[in-house]
This record gives structure tokens, sequence and C-alpha cells, in this order.
């Protein structure tokens, strides 16, 4: 006897979708997890730009002007060249400084002649005058007139003096390095005691000054403040 099976649709359908299950799982069982790169963030520092209307000044900026009066016989320098500390600039005319330091010292020899003088007659009039030949009011006439003489001589050191400080005047020296600005007068002109020369800049370093609103001051305080 034999025996017979029937399969019927419901069945069928089952069975397929058994099968279409198991072969989903095997897939879904053998495809690998994605991996994905782990970094960390990296801390820096944020700049912050701001513009500003800013005034340009340079480390040293001095005005070159004249200490006494005369004609510039050279110049020794150009506008925008580099100079060096104690370099010749300028030279003036010094003509009538020199002969006022030949005068003060020709003054000054004469009162040395002089002073001699008064120191010998100073001896003798202390000599009669210990003889009692003299009275002491010569005495004291010969001891004044030796120290005027001396204040004489102190005032002619000083003419000389003046006379060489004058001359040394008459070459205009850079006070430290820097670079040459505009030169208003040329040579021949004639500068009077106090004319402004040149100016002379040291670049090596500059600042900016400029001006910035009550708020802005008070944020950068308090990002001081926090860092």
């Amino acid at each position: 006897m034999k025996n017979y099976f029937s399969w019927t649709p419901v069945v069928l359908v089952t069975i397929l979708f058994f099968a279409v299950s198991c072969s989903g799982d095997t897939t879904l069982k053998a495809t690998a997890p994605d991996s994905f790169k782990v970094i960390n963030p990296t801390i820096v520092d944020t700049i912050f730009t701001q513009e500003y209307i800013a005034e340009i000044q340079s480390l040293q900026n001095v005005e070159i002007r004249t200490h006494v009066k005369g004609f510039i016989e050279k110049i020794h320098v150009d506008e925008g060249k580099p100079v060096q500390a104690g370099q010749i600039l300028f030279t003036l005319g010094n003509r009538e400084f020199r002969e006022n330091l030949l005068k003060a010292t020709a003054n000054y020899k004469s009162l040395i002649a002089e002073l001699k003088m008064a120191e010998v007659e100073l001896k003798n009039t202390r000599t009669l005058a210990d003889k009692n030949i003299v009275s002491n009011s010569e005495l004291e006439l010969a001891v004044a007139r030796k120290e005027a003489v001396e204040a004489k001589l102190e005032e002619a050191q000083s003419a000389i003096s003046i006379a060489r400080i004058n001359i040394s005047f008459t070459e205009v020296k850079a006070p430290f390095n820097g670079v040459i600005n505009r030169i208003p007068f040329k040579t021949g002109s004639l500068v009077s005691e106090g004319d402004l020369l040149t100016k002379i800049s040291n670049n090596k370093e500059v600042f900016a000054y400029f001006n910035i609103s009550e708020k802005e001051f008070i944020d950068l305080m308090k990002k001081d403040s926090v860092g």
C-alpha cells in the first residue's frame, strides 16, 4: 500500500519563508561590523584679528639742532641714509670761533705775566712791611691787586673753554645709530642757534599707538585675567 503526501499552498509558503529567514541570518552573521577612526581634539590658541588706525613711532626720534650761528660748510650725509653714533653730519663755519679762541688764549698769557708781576710786587711789599718801611695798607693793596689778576685769569680760562666748546659745536655729530630724516637746509645756508638741521630715528624697534573703546579695553582685561 503506497502513502501519498499532498502539499498544500500554505505549507509550501511556510517552508519557503523559513528557508529565506535562515539564509538572511547567515548573511548578517557573515558581514563584518563597520570601523571608525577615533581622534582626540587638539587645543590651540585662537588668534583674534582687529584692525585699528595707529601711529608708528621709532624707539628714538631726536631733532638735530644747531648750538651756534654760522654757515653750513659741508653736509656729510644724505636723507634716508643710516649713520653711526659720533659720525659727523654737518660742518659749520668756525672761523669766528677760532679767532675768539686765539684772542682768549693771548689774553690768558698776558694775565699770567701780569700775575707774576703782582706776585713779585706782593713779595717785595710784604718784605718792606715786615721792616716797617711801608704801611700795612700798602701790603693790603698789593694783595688785592694779586687777587684781581687771579680773578681775571680765571675769566680768561673760561673764555678759552667757551671758545673751544663753540668750535666743537660747529661739527654736528649723530648722538646714536639711526637713519637721517629730511634735511631742510643745504650747503651755504646761514643757520641760527636752535635751527632744525634734521632728525635722526632709531628704527631698531618701533611702537604702535592706537585708541580703543572702553568696552574693548574691559574685554581685553577679562581675557587676561582668565588666561
